[in-house]
Formats: C-alpha cells, structure tokens, sequence
C-alpha cells in the first residue's frame, strides 16, 4: 500500500523538495537528507489485503481489514471513498489538492506517538467523527494485520527501499 519512514533524527524527511521547492525529478525520491550515520530508521510497509497485492483494488470490506481493521484513519485505493469536498481526513485532496491540517493534535501522547485528534470526520456517509486514538500502532513495534516494520534501517538502505516504493 505505501511506505513510510520514521527516524529519529526529527527532520530528517522535512526536506522533500528538489532545490527552488519544485519537487524532485523522481517523484519517489526523496532529497535534502541530513542524517548521521549512527541515526536509527525504520521504514513502514501498510496494506489493505495482503503485502503483495497491489494496492489500486480494494475489497468491498476496505474499511476493517489490513491495516485500517479498528482504526479511523484508513488507508484505500487513492482515498476514492470520500471526495475531496467532504472534509473527511480519509479523503483524497485531488490532483491540485492542498495539504489536510489538524489530523492529529499538536503534541505527542502518553505513550509517545501522534494522536488523532477528535471531531475530525472520517466517513462522511454516516456523519462519522473521530475520537481521539493513539497512532502508535502505525509507528511502533507491535504485530498489527496490515503492517511491516523494517527496523534500524541504515541510510543507505533507507534509499534503496525509497527509490522501490
């Protein structure tokens, strides 16, 4: 479904513009990378269905299954469900879409991790607002359907990944 980086050297992937700010020739490469070596990444793999299968078809049951099972933030094919109008944080911004802020709250949780932060709505069929929910599960260690981790990941080898997403 998509990859996802997390390091902890806190703005190792702010800088993802080519120079000017007009974006990098390959959309998948990601520039401007400071990071020592002796930084940890750990990269994140989702998907929906299964690892391998690709990702532009989801099943009828996208919304409880992989790694949206139990979670309002979801993962789709390209946000398709919701329209870009709908205000939904699940929602696809379009080709010229803007940045959606305000996902989650301003300062980490308890435990460390970003926390959706309530109100938001996530299924606009249905009226449906998010509560607040810890996003740990998409960022730590733990076993979750739906989630790789790849861990200590070198800078190096945080590049090769990158450049095959």
């Amino acid at each position: 479904m998509g990859a996802l980086a997390l390091t902890s050297v806190p703005a190792a992937f702010a800088a993802t513009q080519g120079p000017g700010g007009q974006a990098p020739a390959d959309e998948n490469l990601v520039t401007g990378i400071k990071s020592p070596e002796n930084a940890t990444i750990n990269l994140f793999d989702y998907w929906i269905i299964a690892e391998d299968t690709p990702d532009n078809n989801d099943p009828s049951n996208w919304r409880d299954v992989g790694i949206n099972q139990g979670h309002e933030l979801r993962f789709s094919d390209a946000g398709r469900y919701e329209r870009p109008t709908s205000n939904s944080i699940n929602a696809w911004t379009g080709t010229s879409g803007k940045p959606y802020f305000g996902i989650v709250q301003p300062t980490l949780g308890q435990d460390g991790y970003p926390v959706l932060k309530a109100g938001n709505i996530y299924q606009s069929k249905g009226g449906f607002t998010t509560e607040e929910q810890s996003l740990a599960y998409l960022f730590n260690d733990a076993s979750v359907p739906g989630k790789r981790t790849h861990r200590d990941e070198g800078p190096r080898a945080v590049q090769q990944r990158l450049l095959h997403v």
